[in-house]
């Protein structure tokens, strides 16, 4: 039985799908892709069609599906549901033959990030769709359904059926919808994209989260600070050390990764930077959980002496510390993540305030981060601070990102259209440490304040 009452474009979903056998939830993260599954499934169940669900999702995601399942619904582990890993199905031979003799007509097979199987020459695509032939009633879920071509769709759209776009192998589907260039063999291009839109509309639900109208608010807040004589000379030592050593030769992408990088830890790893989250944290409300962000080691253990000499609670969730359940439960005030480990398959909606001590230089690290507490059943407003100094490195982040982009690709495209002289000036100019009138301030509300003071002055932007 499911206990959760469903939003509107939930049961939307449910409206459209519930009458095809096969379908599709192309909706974003946070939107309650879990729920809408199992409430497809619950019907499918009372109506006779089905008896059990089996789930194949990322094996970093198993837990967290586990626990939405346990939170929706009274549903029995082994009995009423399964879950599998979509990367154990390739790596062993024992976990993909046993799912390919469990898996039977009364089972109603769910792909939790189908894009795992967007690549058609790949062993787990190529496993999960002798799996698939297996049962007919069949739902694949994710919130980018193509990366880059409609290559990507052959494998997600064979899984619920050969017959949707009705080409007996992924070679005919490249001859008529990806065109290549003649000379390399690379796609280029799509092509007649109208077909299969046309062709998936019947089995697909699309909704992206700002469509919906009942989710909470979010407020964005950036508390911007000036950088120490001091650091600001370092910055600038780090900067021109650099730069001098990229342009004696060619600007790869590793190197300028190396430039930004190295920028960014100068800055991150400023003690005085603590300053500035203490004022933050200072202004949130006491009873209130919050993660805080961080992208290096180094920034993490600035952050943990921090707490625990203010005597607050944290959990740590990263590469070496595995701690997030305490903060789910509410053990802990403070989860204290790595961007990168943290920002995927979580749920963490017993908090609505989000803490960036860093960014990420991708948009889709940051979104992905946001969403672990921006989500459907989410009760309150969504917070979000970020801090970031004057030192240009950041300031080509926080762009970058109001931009929606991923700020090496911007440099990559930038690299390929001028000579190694303009990039160089370009990138003095934008990476250098900025003044309150070259500072370009963000889209989002921005709060700023020059040095730490006593009292810091504090004005809205």
């Amino acid at each position: 039985m499911i206990k959760t009452k469903l939003y509107a474009h939930q049961q939307e979903a449910i409206d459209k799908l519930s009458k095809v056998k096969v379908g599709a939830l192309f909706m974003d993260m946070g939107t309650g892709k879990t729920l809408t599954a199992l409430k497809l499934f619950d019907i499918r169940r009372q109506q006779g069609k089905v008896d059990r669900l089996i789930f194949l999702c990322p094996i970093s995601s198993k837990k967290n599906l586990m626990d939405e399942v346990a939170k929706h619904t009274d549903y029995v582990y082994g009995k009423d549901y399964l879950i599998f890993g979509i990367d154990s199905i390739s790596q062993s031979d024992r976990i993909y033959l046993g799912l390919l003799n469990t898996v039977n007509n009364r089972d109603m097979l769910v792909l939790d990030e189908s894009t795992y199987i967007k690549n058609p020459f790949a062993k787990r695509t190529q496993r999960a769709l002798r799996i698939s032939k297996m049962t007919q009633y069949k739902l694949i879920m994710t919130g980018t359904p193509i990366t880059k071509f409609v290559k990507d769709l052959w494998g997600q759209i064979t899984f619920l059926s050969p017959l949707i776009f009705n080409y007996q192998s992924y070679y005919q589907f490249a001859a008529n919808h990806l065109i290549f260039d003649k000379e390399k063999g690379y796609i280029v291009s799509d092509a007649n994209v109208d077909y299969l839109t046309q062709k998936l509309s019947p089995y697909v639900y699309e909704k992206g989260i700002e469509e919906i109208t009942d989710m909470p608010d979010q407020v964005f807040l950036s508390t911007v600070y000036q950088m120490s004589k001091k650091r600001q000379e370092l910055y600038d030592y780090t900067l021109n050390k650099i730069l001098g050593e990229i342009f004696l030769q060619d600007a790869s992408d590793t190197i300028i990764y190396q430039l930004f990088t190295e920028l960014q830890k100068v800055v991150s790893y400023d003690p005085e930077r603590i300053e500035v989250l203490e004022y933050v944290l200072d202004k949130l409300n006491p009873e209130q959980q919050a993660i805080i962000w961080f992208k290096y080691k180094v920034e993490r253990n600035l952050i943990i002496d921090f707490l625990r000499k203010r005597g607050s609670t944290y959990s740590i969730f990263d590469g070496e510390y595995k701690q997030e359940e305490e903060f789910k439960s509410k053990k802990t005030q403070f989860l204290v993540a790595n961007i990168q480990t943290g920002s995927h398959a979580q749920n963490f909606q017993n908090c609505h305030y989000q803490i960036f001590y860093s960014n990420s230089f991708d948009y889709a690290t940051r979104l992905q981060a946001e969403r672990r507490t921006w989500r459907a059943g989410q009760p309150h407003k969504c917070i979000y601070y970020d801090i970031y100094s004057n030192a240009g490195i950041e300031d080509m982040i926080i762009r970058s990102l109001n931009k929606k982009e991923d700020l090496l690709q911007s440099f990559k495209q930038l690299s390929r259209r001028f000579n190694k002289e303009y990039l160089e000036k370009y990138l003095r100019k934008e990476l250098s440490v900025k003044d309150d009138q070259d500072r370009s301030q963000p889209s989002r509300e921005t709060e700023s304040h020059q040095g730490i003071p006593d009292e810091p002055r504090y004005s809205t932007g």
